[in-house]
Order: C-alpha cells, then sequence, then structure tokens
C-alpha cells in the first residue's frame, strides 16, 4: 500500500481497474497426441475488445482473450481463456476523446497479466507445466 510517506511523487492514473471477471477457463486435453516431453507453444490467439463508455457510472469494459491449440495439432490440448475488465475513468483528469484509443492499447496490457496467470494456472492444473504466454516488451516513455 503506498501512503503519503511512501508514494514518493507518484500519482494514480486517472483510469483505474474496479473489476475483474472471468467470463471463460476452458481446457480439453487430447489424449492421443499426449507426449512426455511438456508441449512448447510459440502460437497462440490473442483478443480483445472493448465497450463503449458508460457516462452515468464512468466506466469503460475491456475484454482479452486467447485461445490455443485450435490450429496446430501437435499441441495436446485446446484451451481458451477470457476475462474481463472493468475501468473508471476520472474524467477531470483524462480527455475523453483518448479513451477509446487507450482502451484499445493501454488497458489490453494491464490485463495481460491477470490473463497470463489464468492460461497458467489452468493448464498446471491439466499436468502441463510451464508458462505458455511470453512476456511483452512494452516501449518506455518518459515525461
Amino acid at each position: 500500500m503506498i501512503n503519503k510517506e511512501n508514494k514518493q511523487g507518484y500519482e494514480n492514473h486517472p483510469i483505474q481497474l474496479i473489476t475483474l471477471k472471468v467470463l471463460e477457463l476452458s481446457i480439453k486435453v487430447i489424449p492421443e497426441s499426449i507426449q512426455f516431453e511438456q508441449p512448447i507453444v510459440e502460437q497462440f490467439s490473442l483478443f480483445h475488445g472493448c465497450s463503449e463508455y458508460n457516462h452515468e457510472d464512468n466506466t469503460i469494459g475491456v475484454r482479452i482473450g486467447v485461445e490455443i491449440g485450435e490450429e496446430l495439432k501437435e499441441v495436446p490440448f485446446k484451451l481458451r481463456v477470457e476475462i474481463l475488465g472493468v475501468f473508471k475513468v476520472d474524467e477531470n483528469k483524462f480527455p475523453l476523446n483518448f479513451l477509446e484509443k487507450w482502451a484499445e492499447n493501454n488497458a489490453p496490457l494491464i490485463l495481460y497479466p491477470y490473463l497470463r496467470e489464468h492460461v497458467f494456472s489452468l493448464s498446471s492444473r491439466a499436468g502441463f507445466d510451464g508458462t505458455l504466454l511470453p512476456l511483452f516488451q512494452v516501449p518506455t516513455f518518459f515525461k
């Protein structure tokens, strides 16, 4: 928790994640294709989208999800995970004309670690060790 003494110049972003919901968690293991070696997943389908901005409660919903194994026969499972994040916007501090761009570009990066954790947890419970989704490099911008 950041309090006034250890805040050190950090300010809260004008858009905050207030709710995180799991929309889908599914894995189907394909017994015929199970190998003794861990599968290496190099291809996956990542998708995202956002709702319209709700002016009544100052929120916007952003969905992000992943599918693995739909197009690859060498992966011994089919996996789909989708989550929804609801963000509250401080209209006094964030210009709404940039909100759609923020929701398309920034919000998925905020939600990605949660998605990655659900994929790891689900696949490990099915007996597949290892992290399936990679970390991404995000360009750093300075004020």
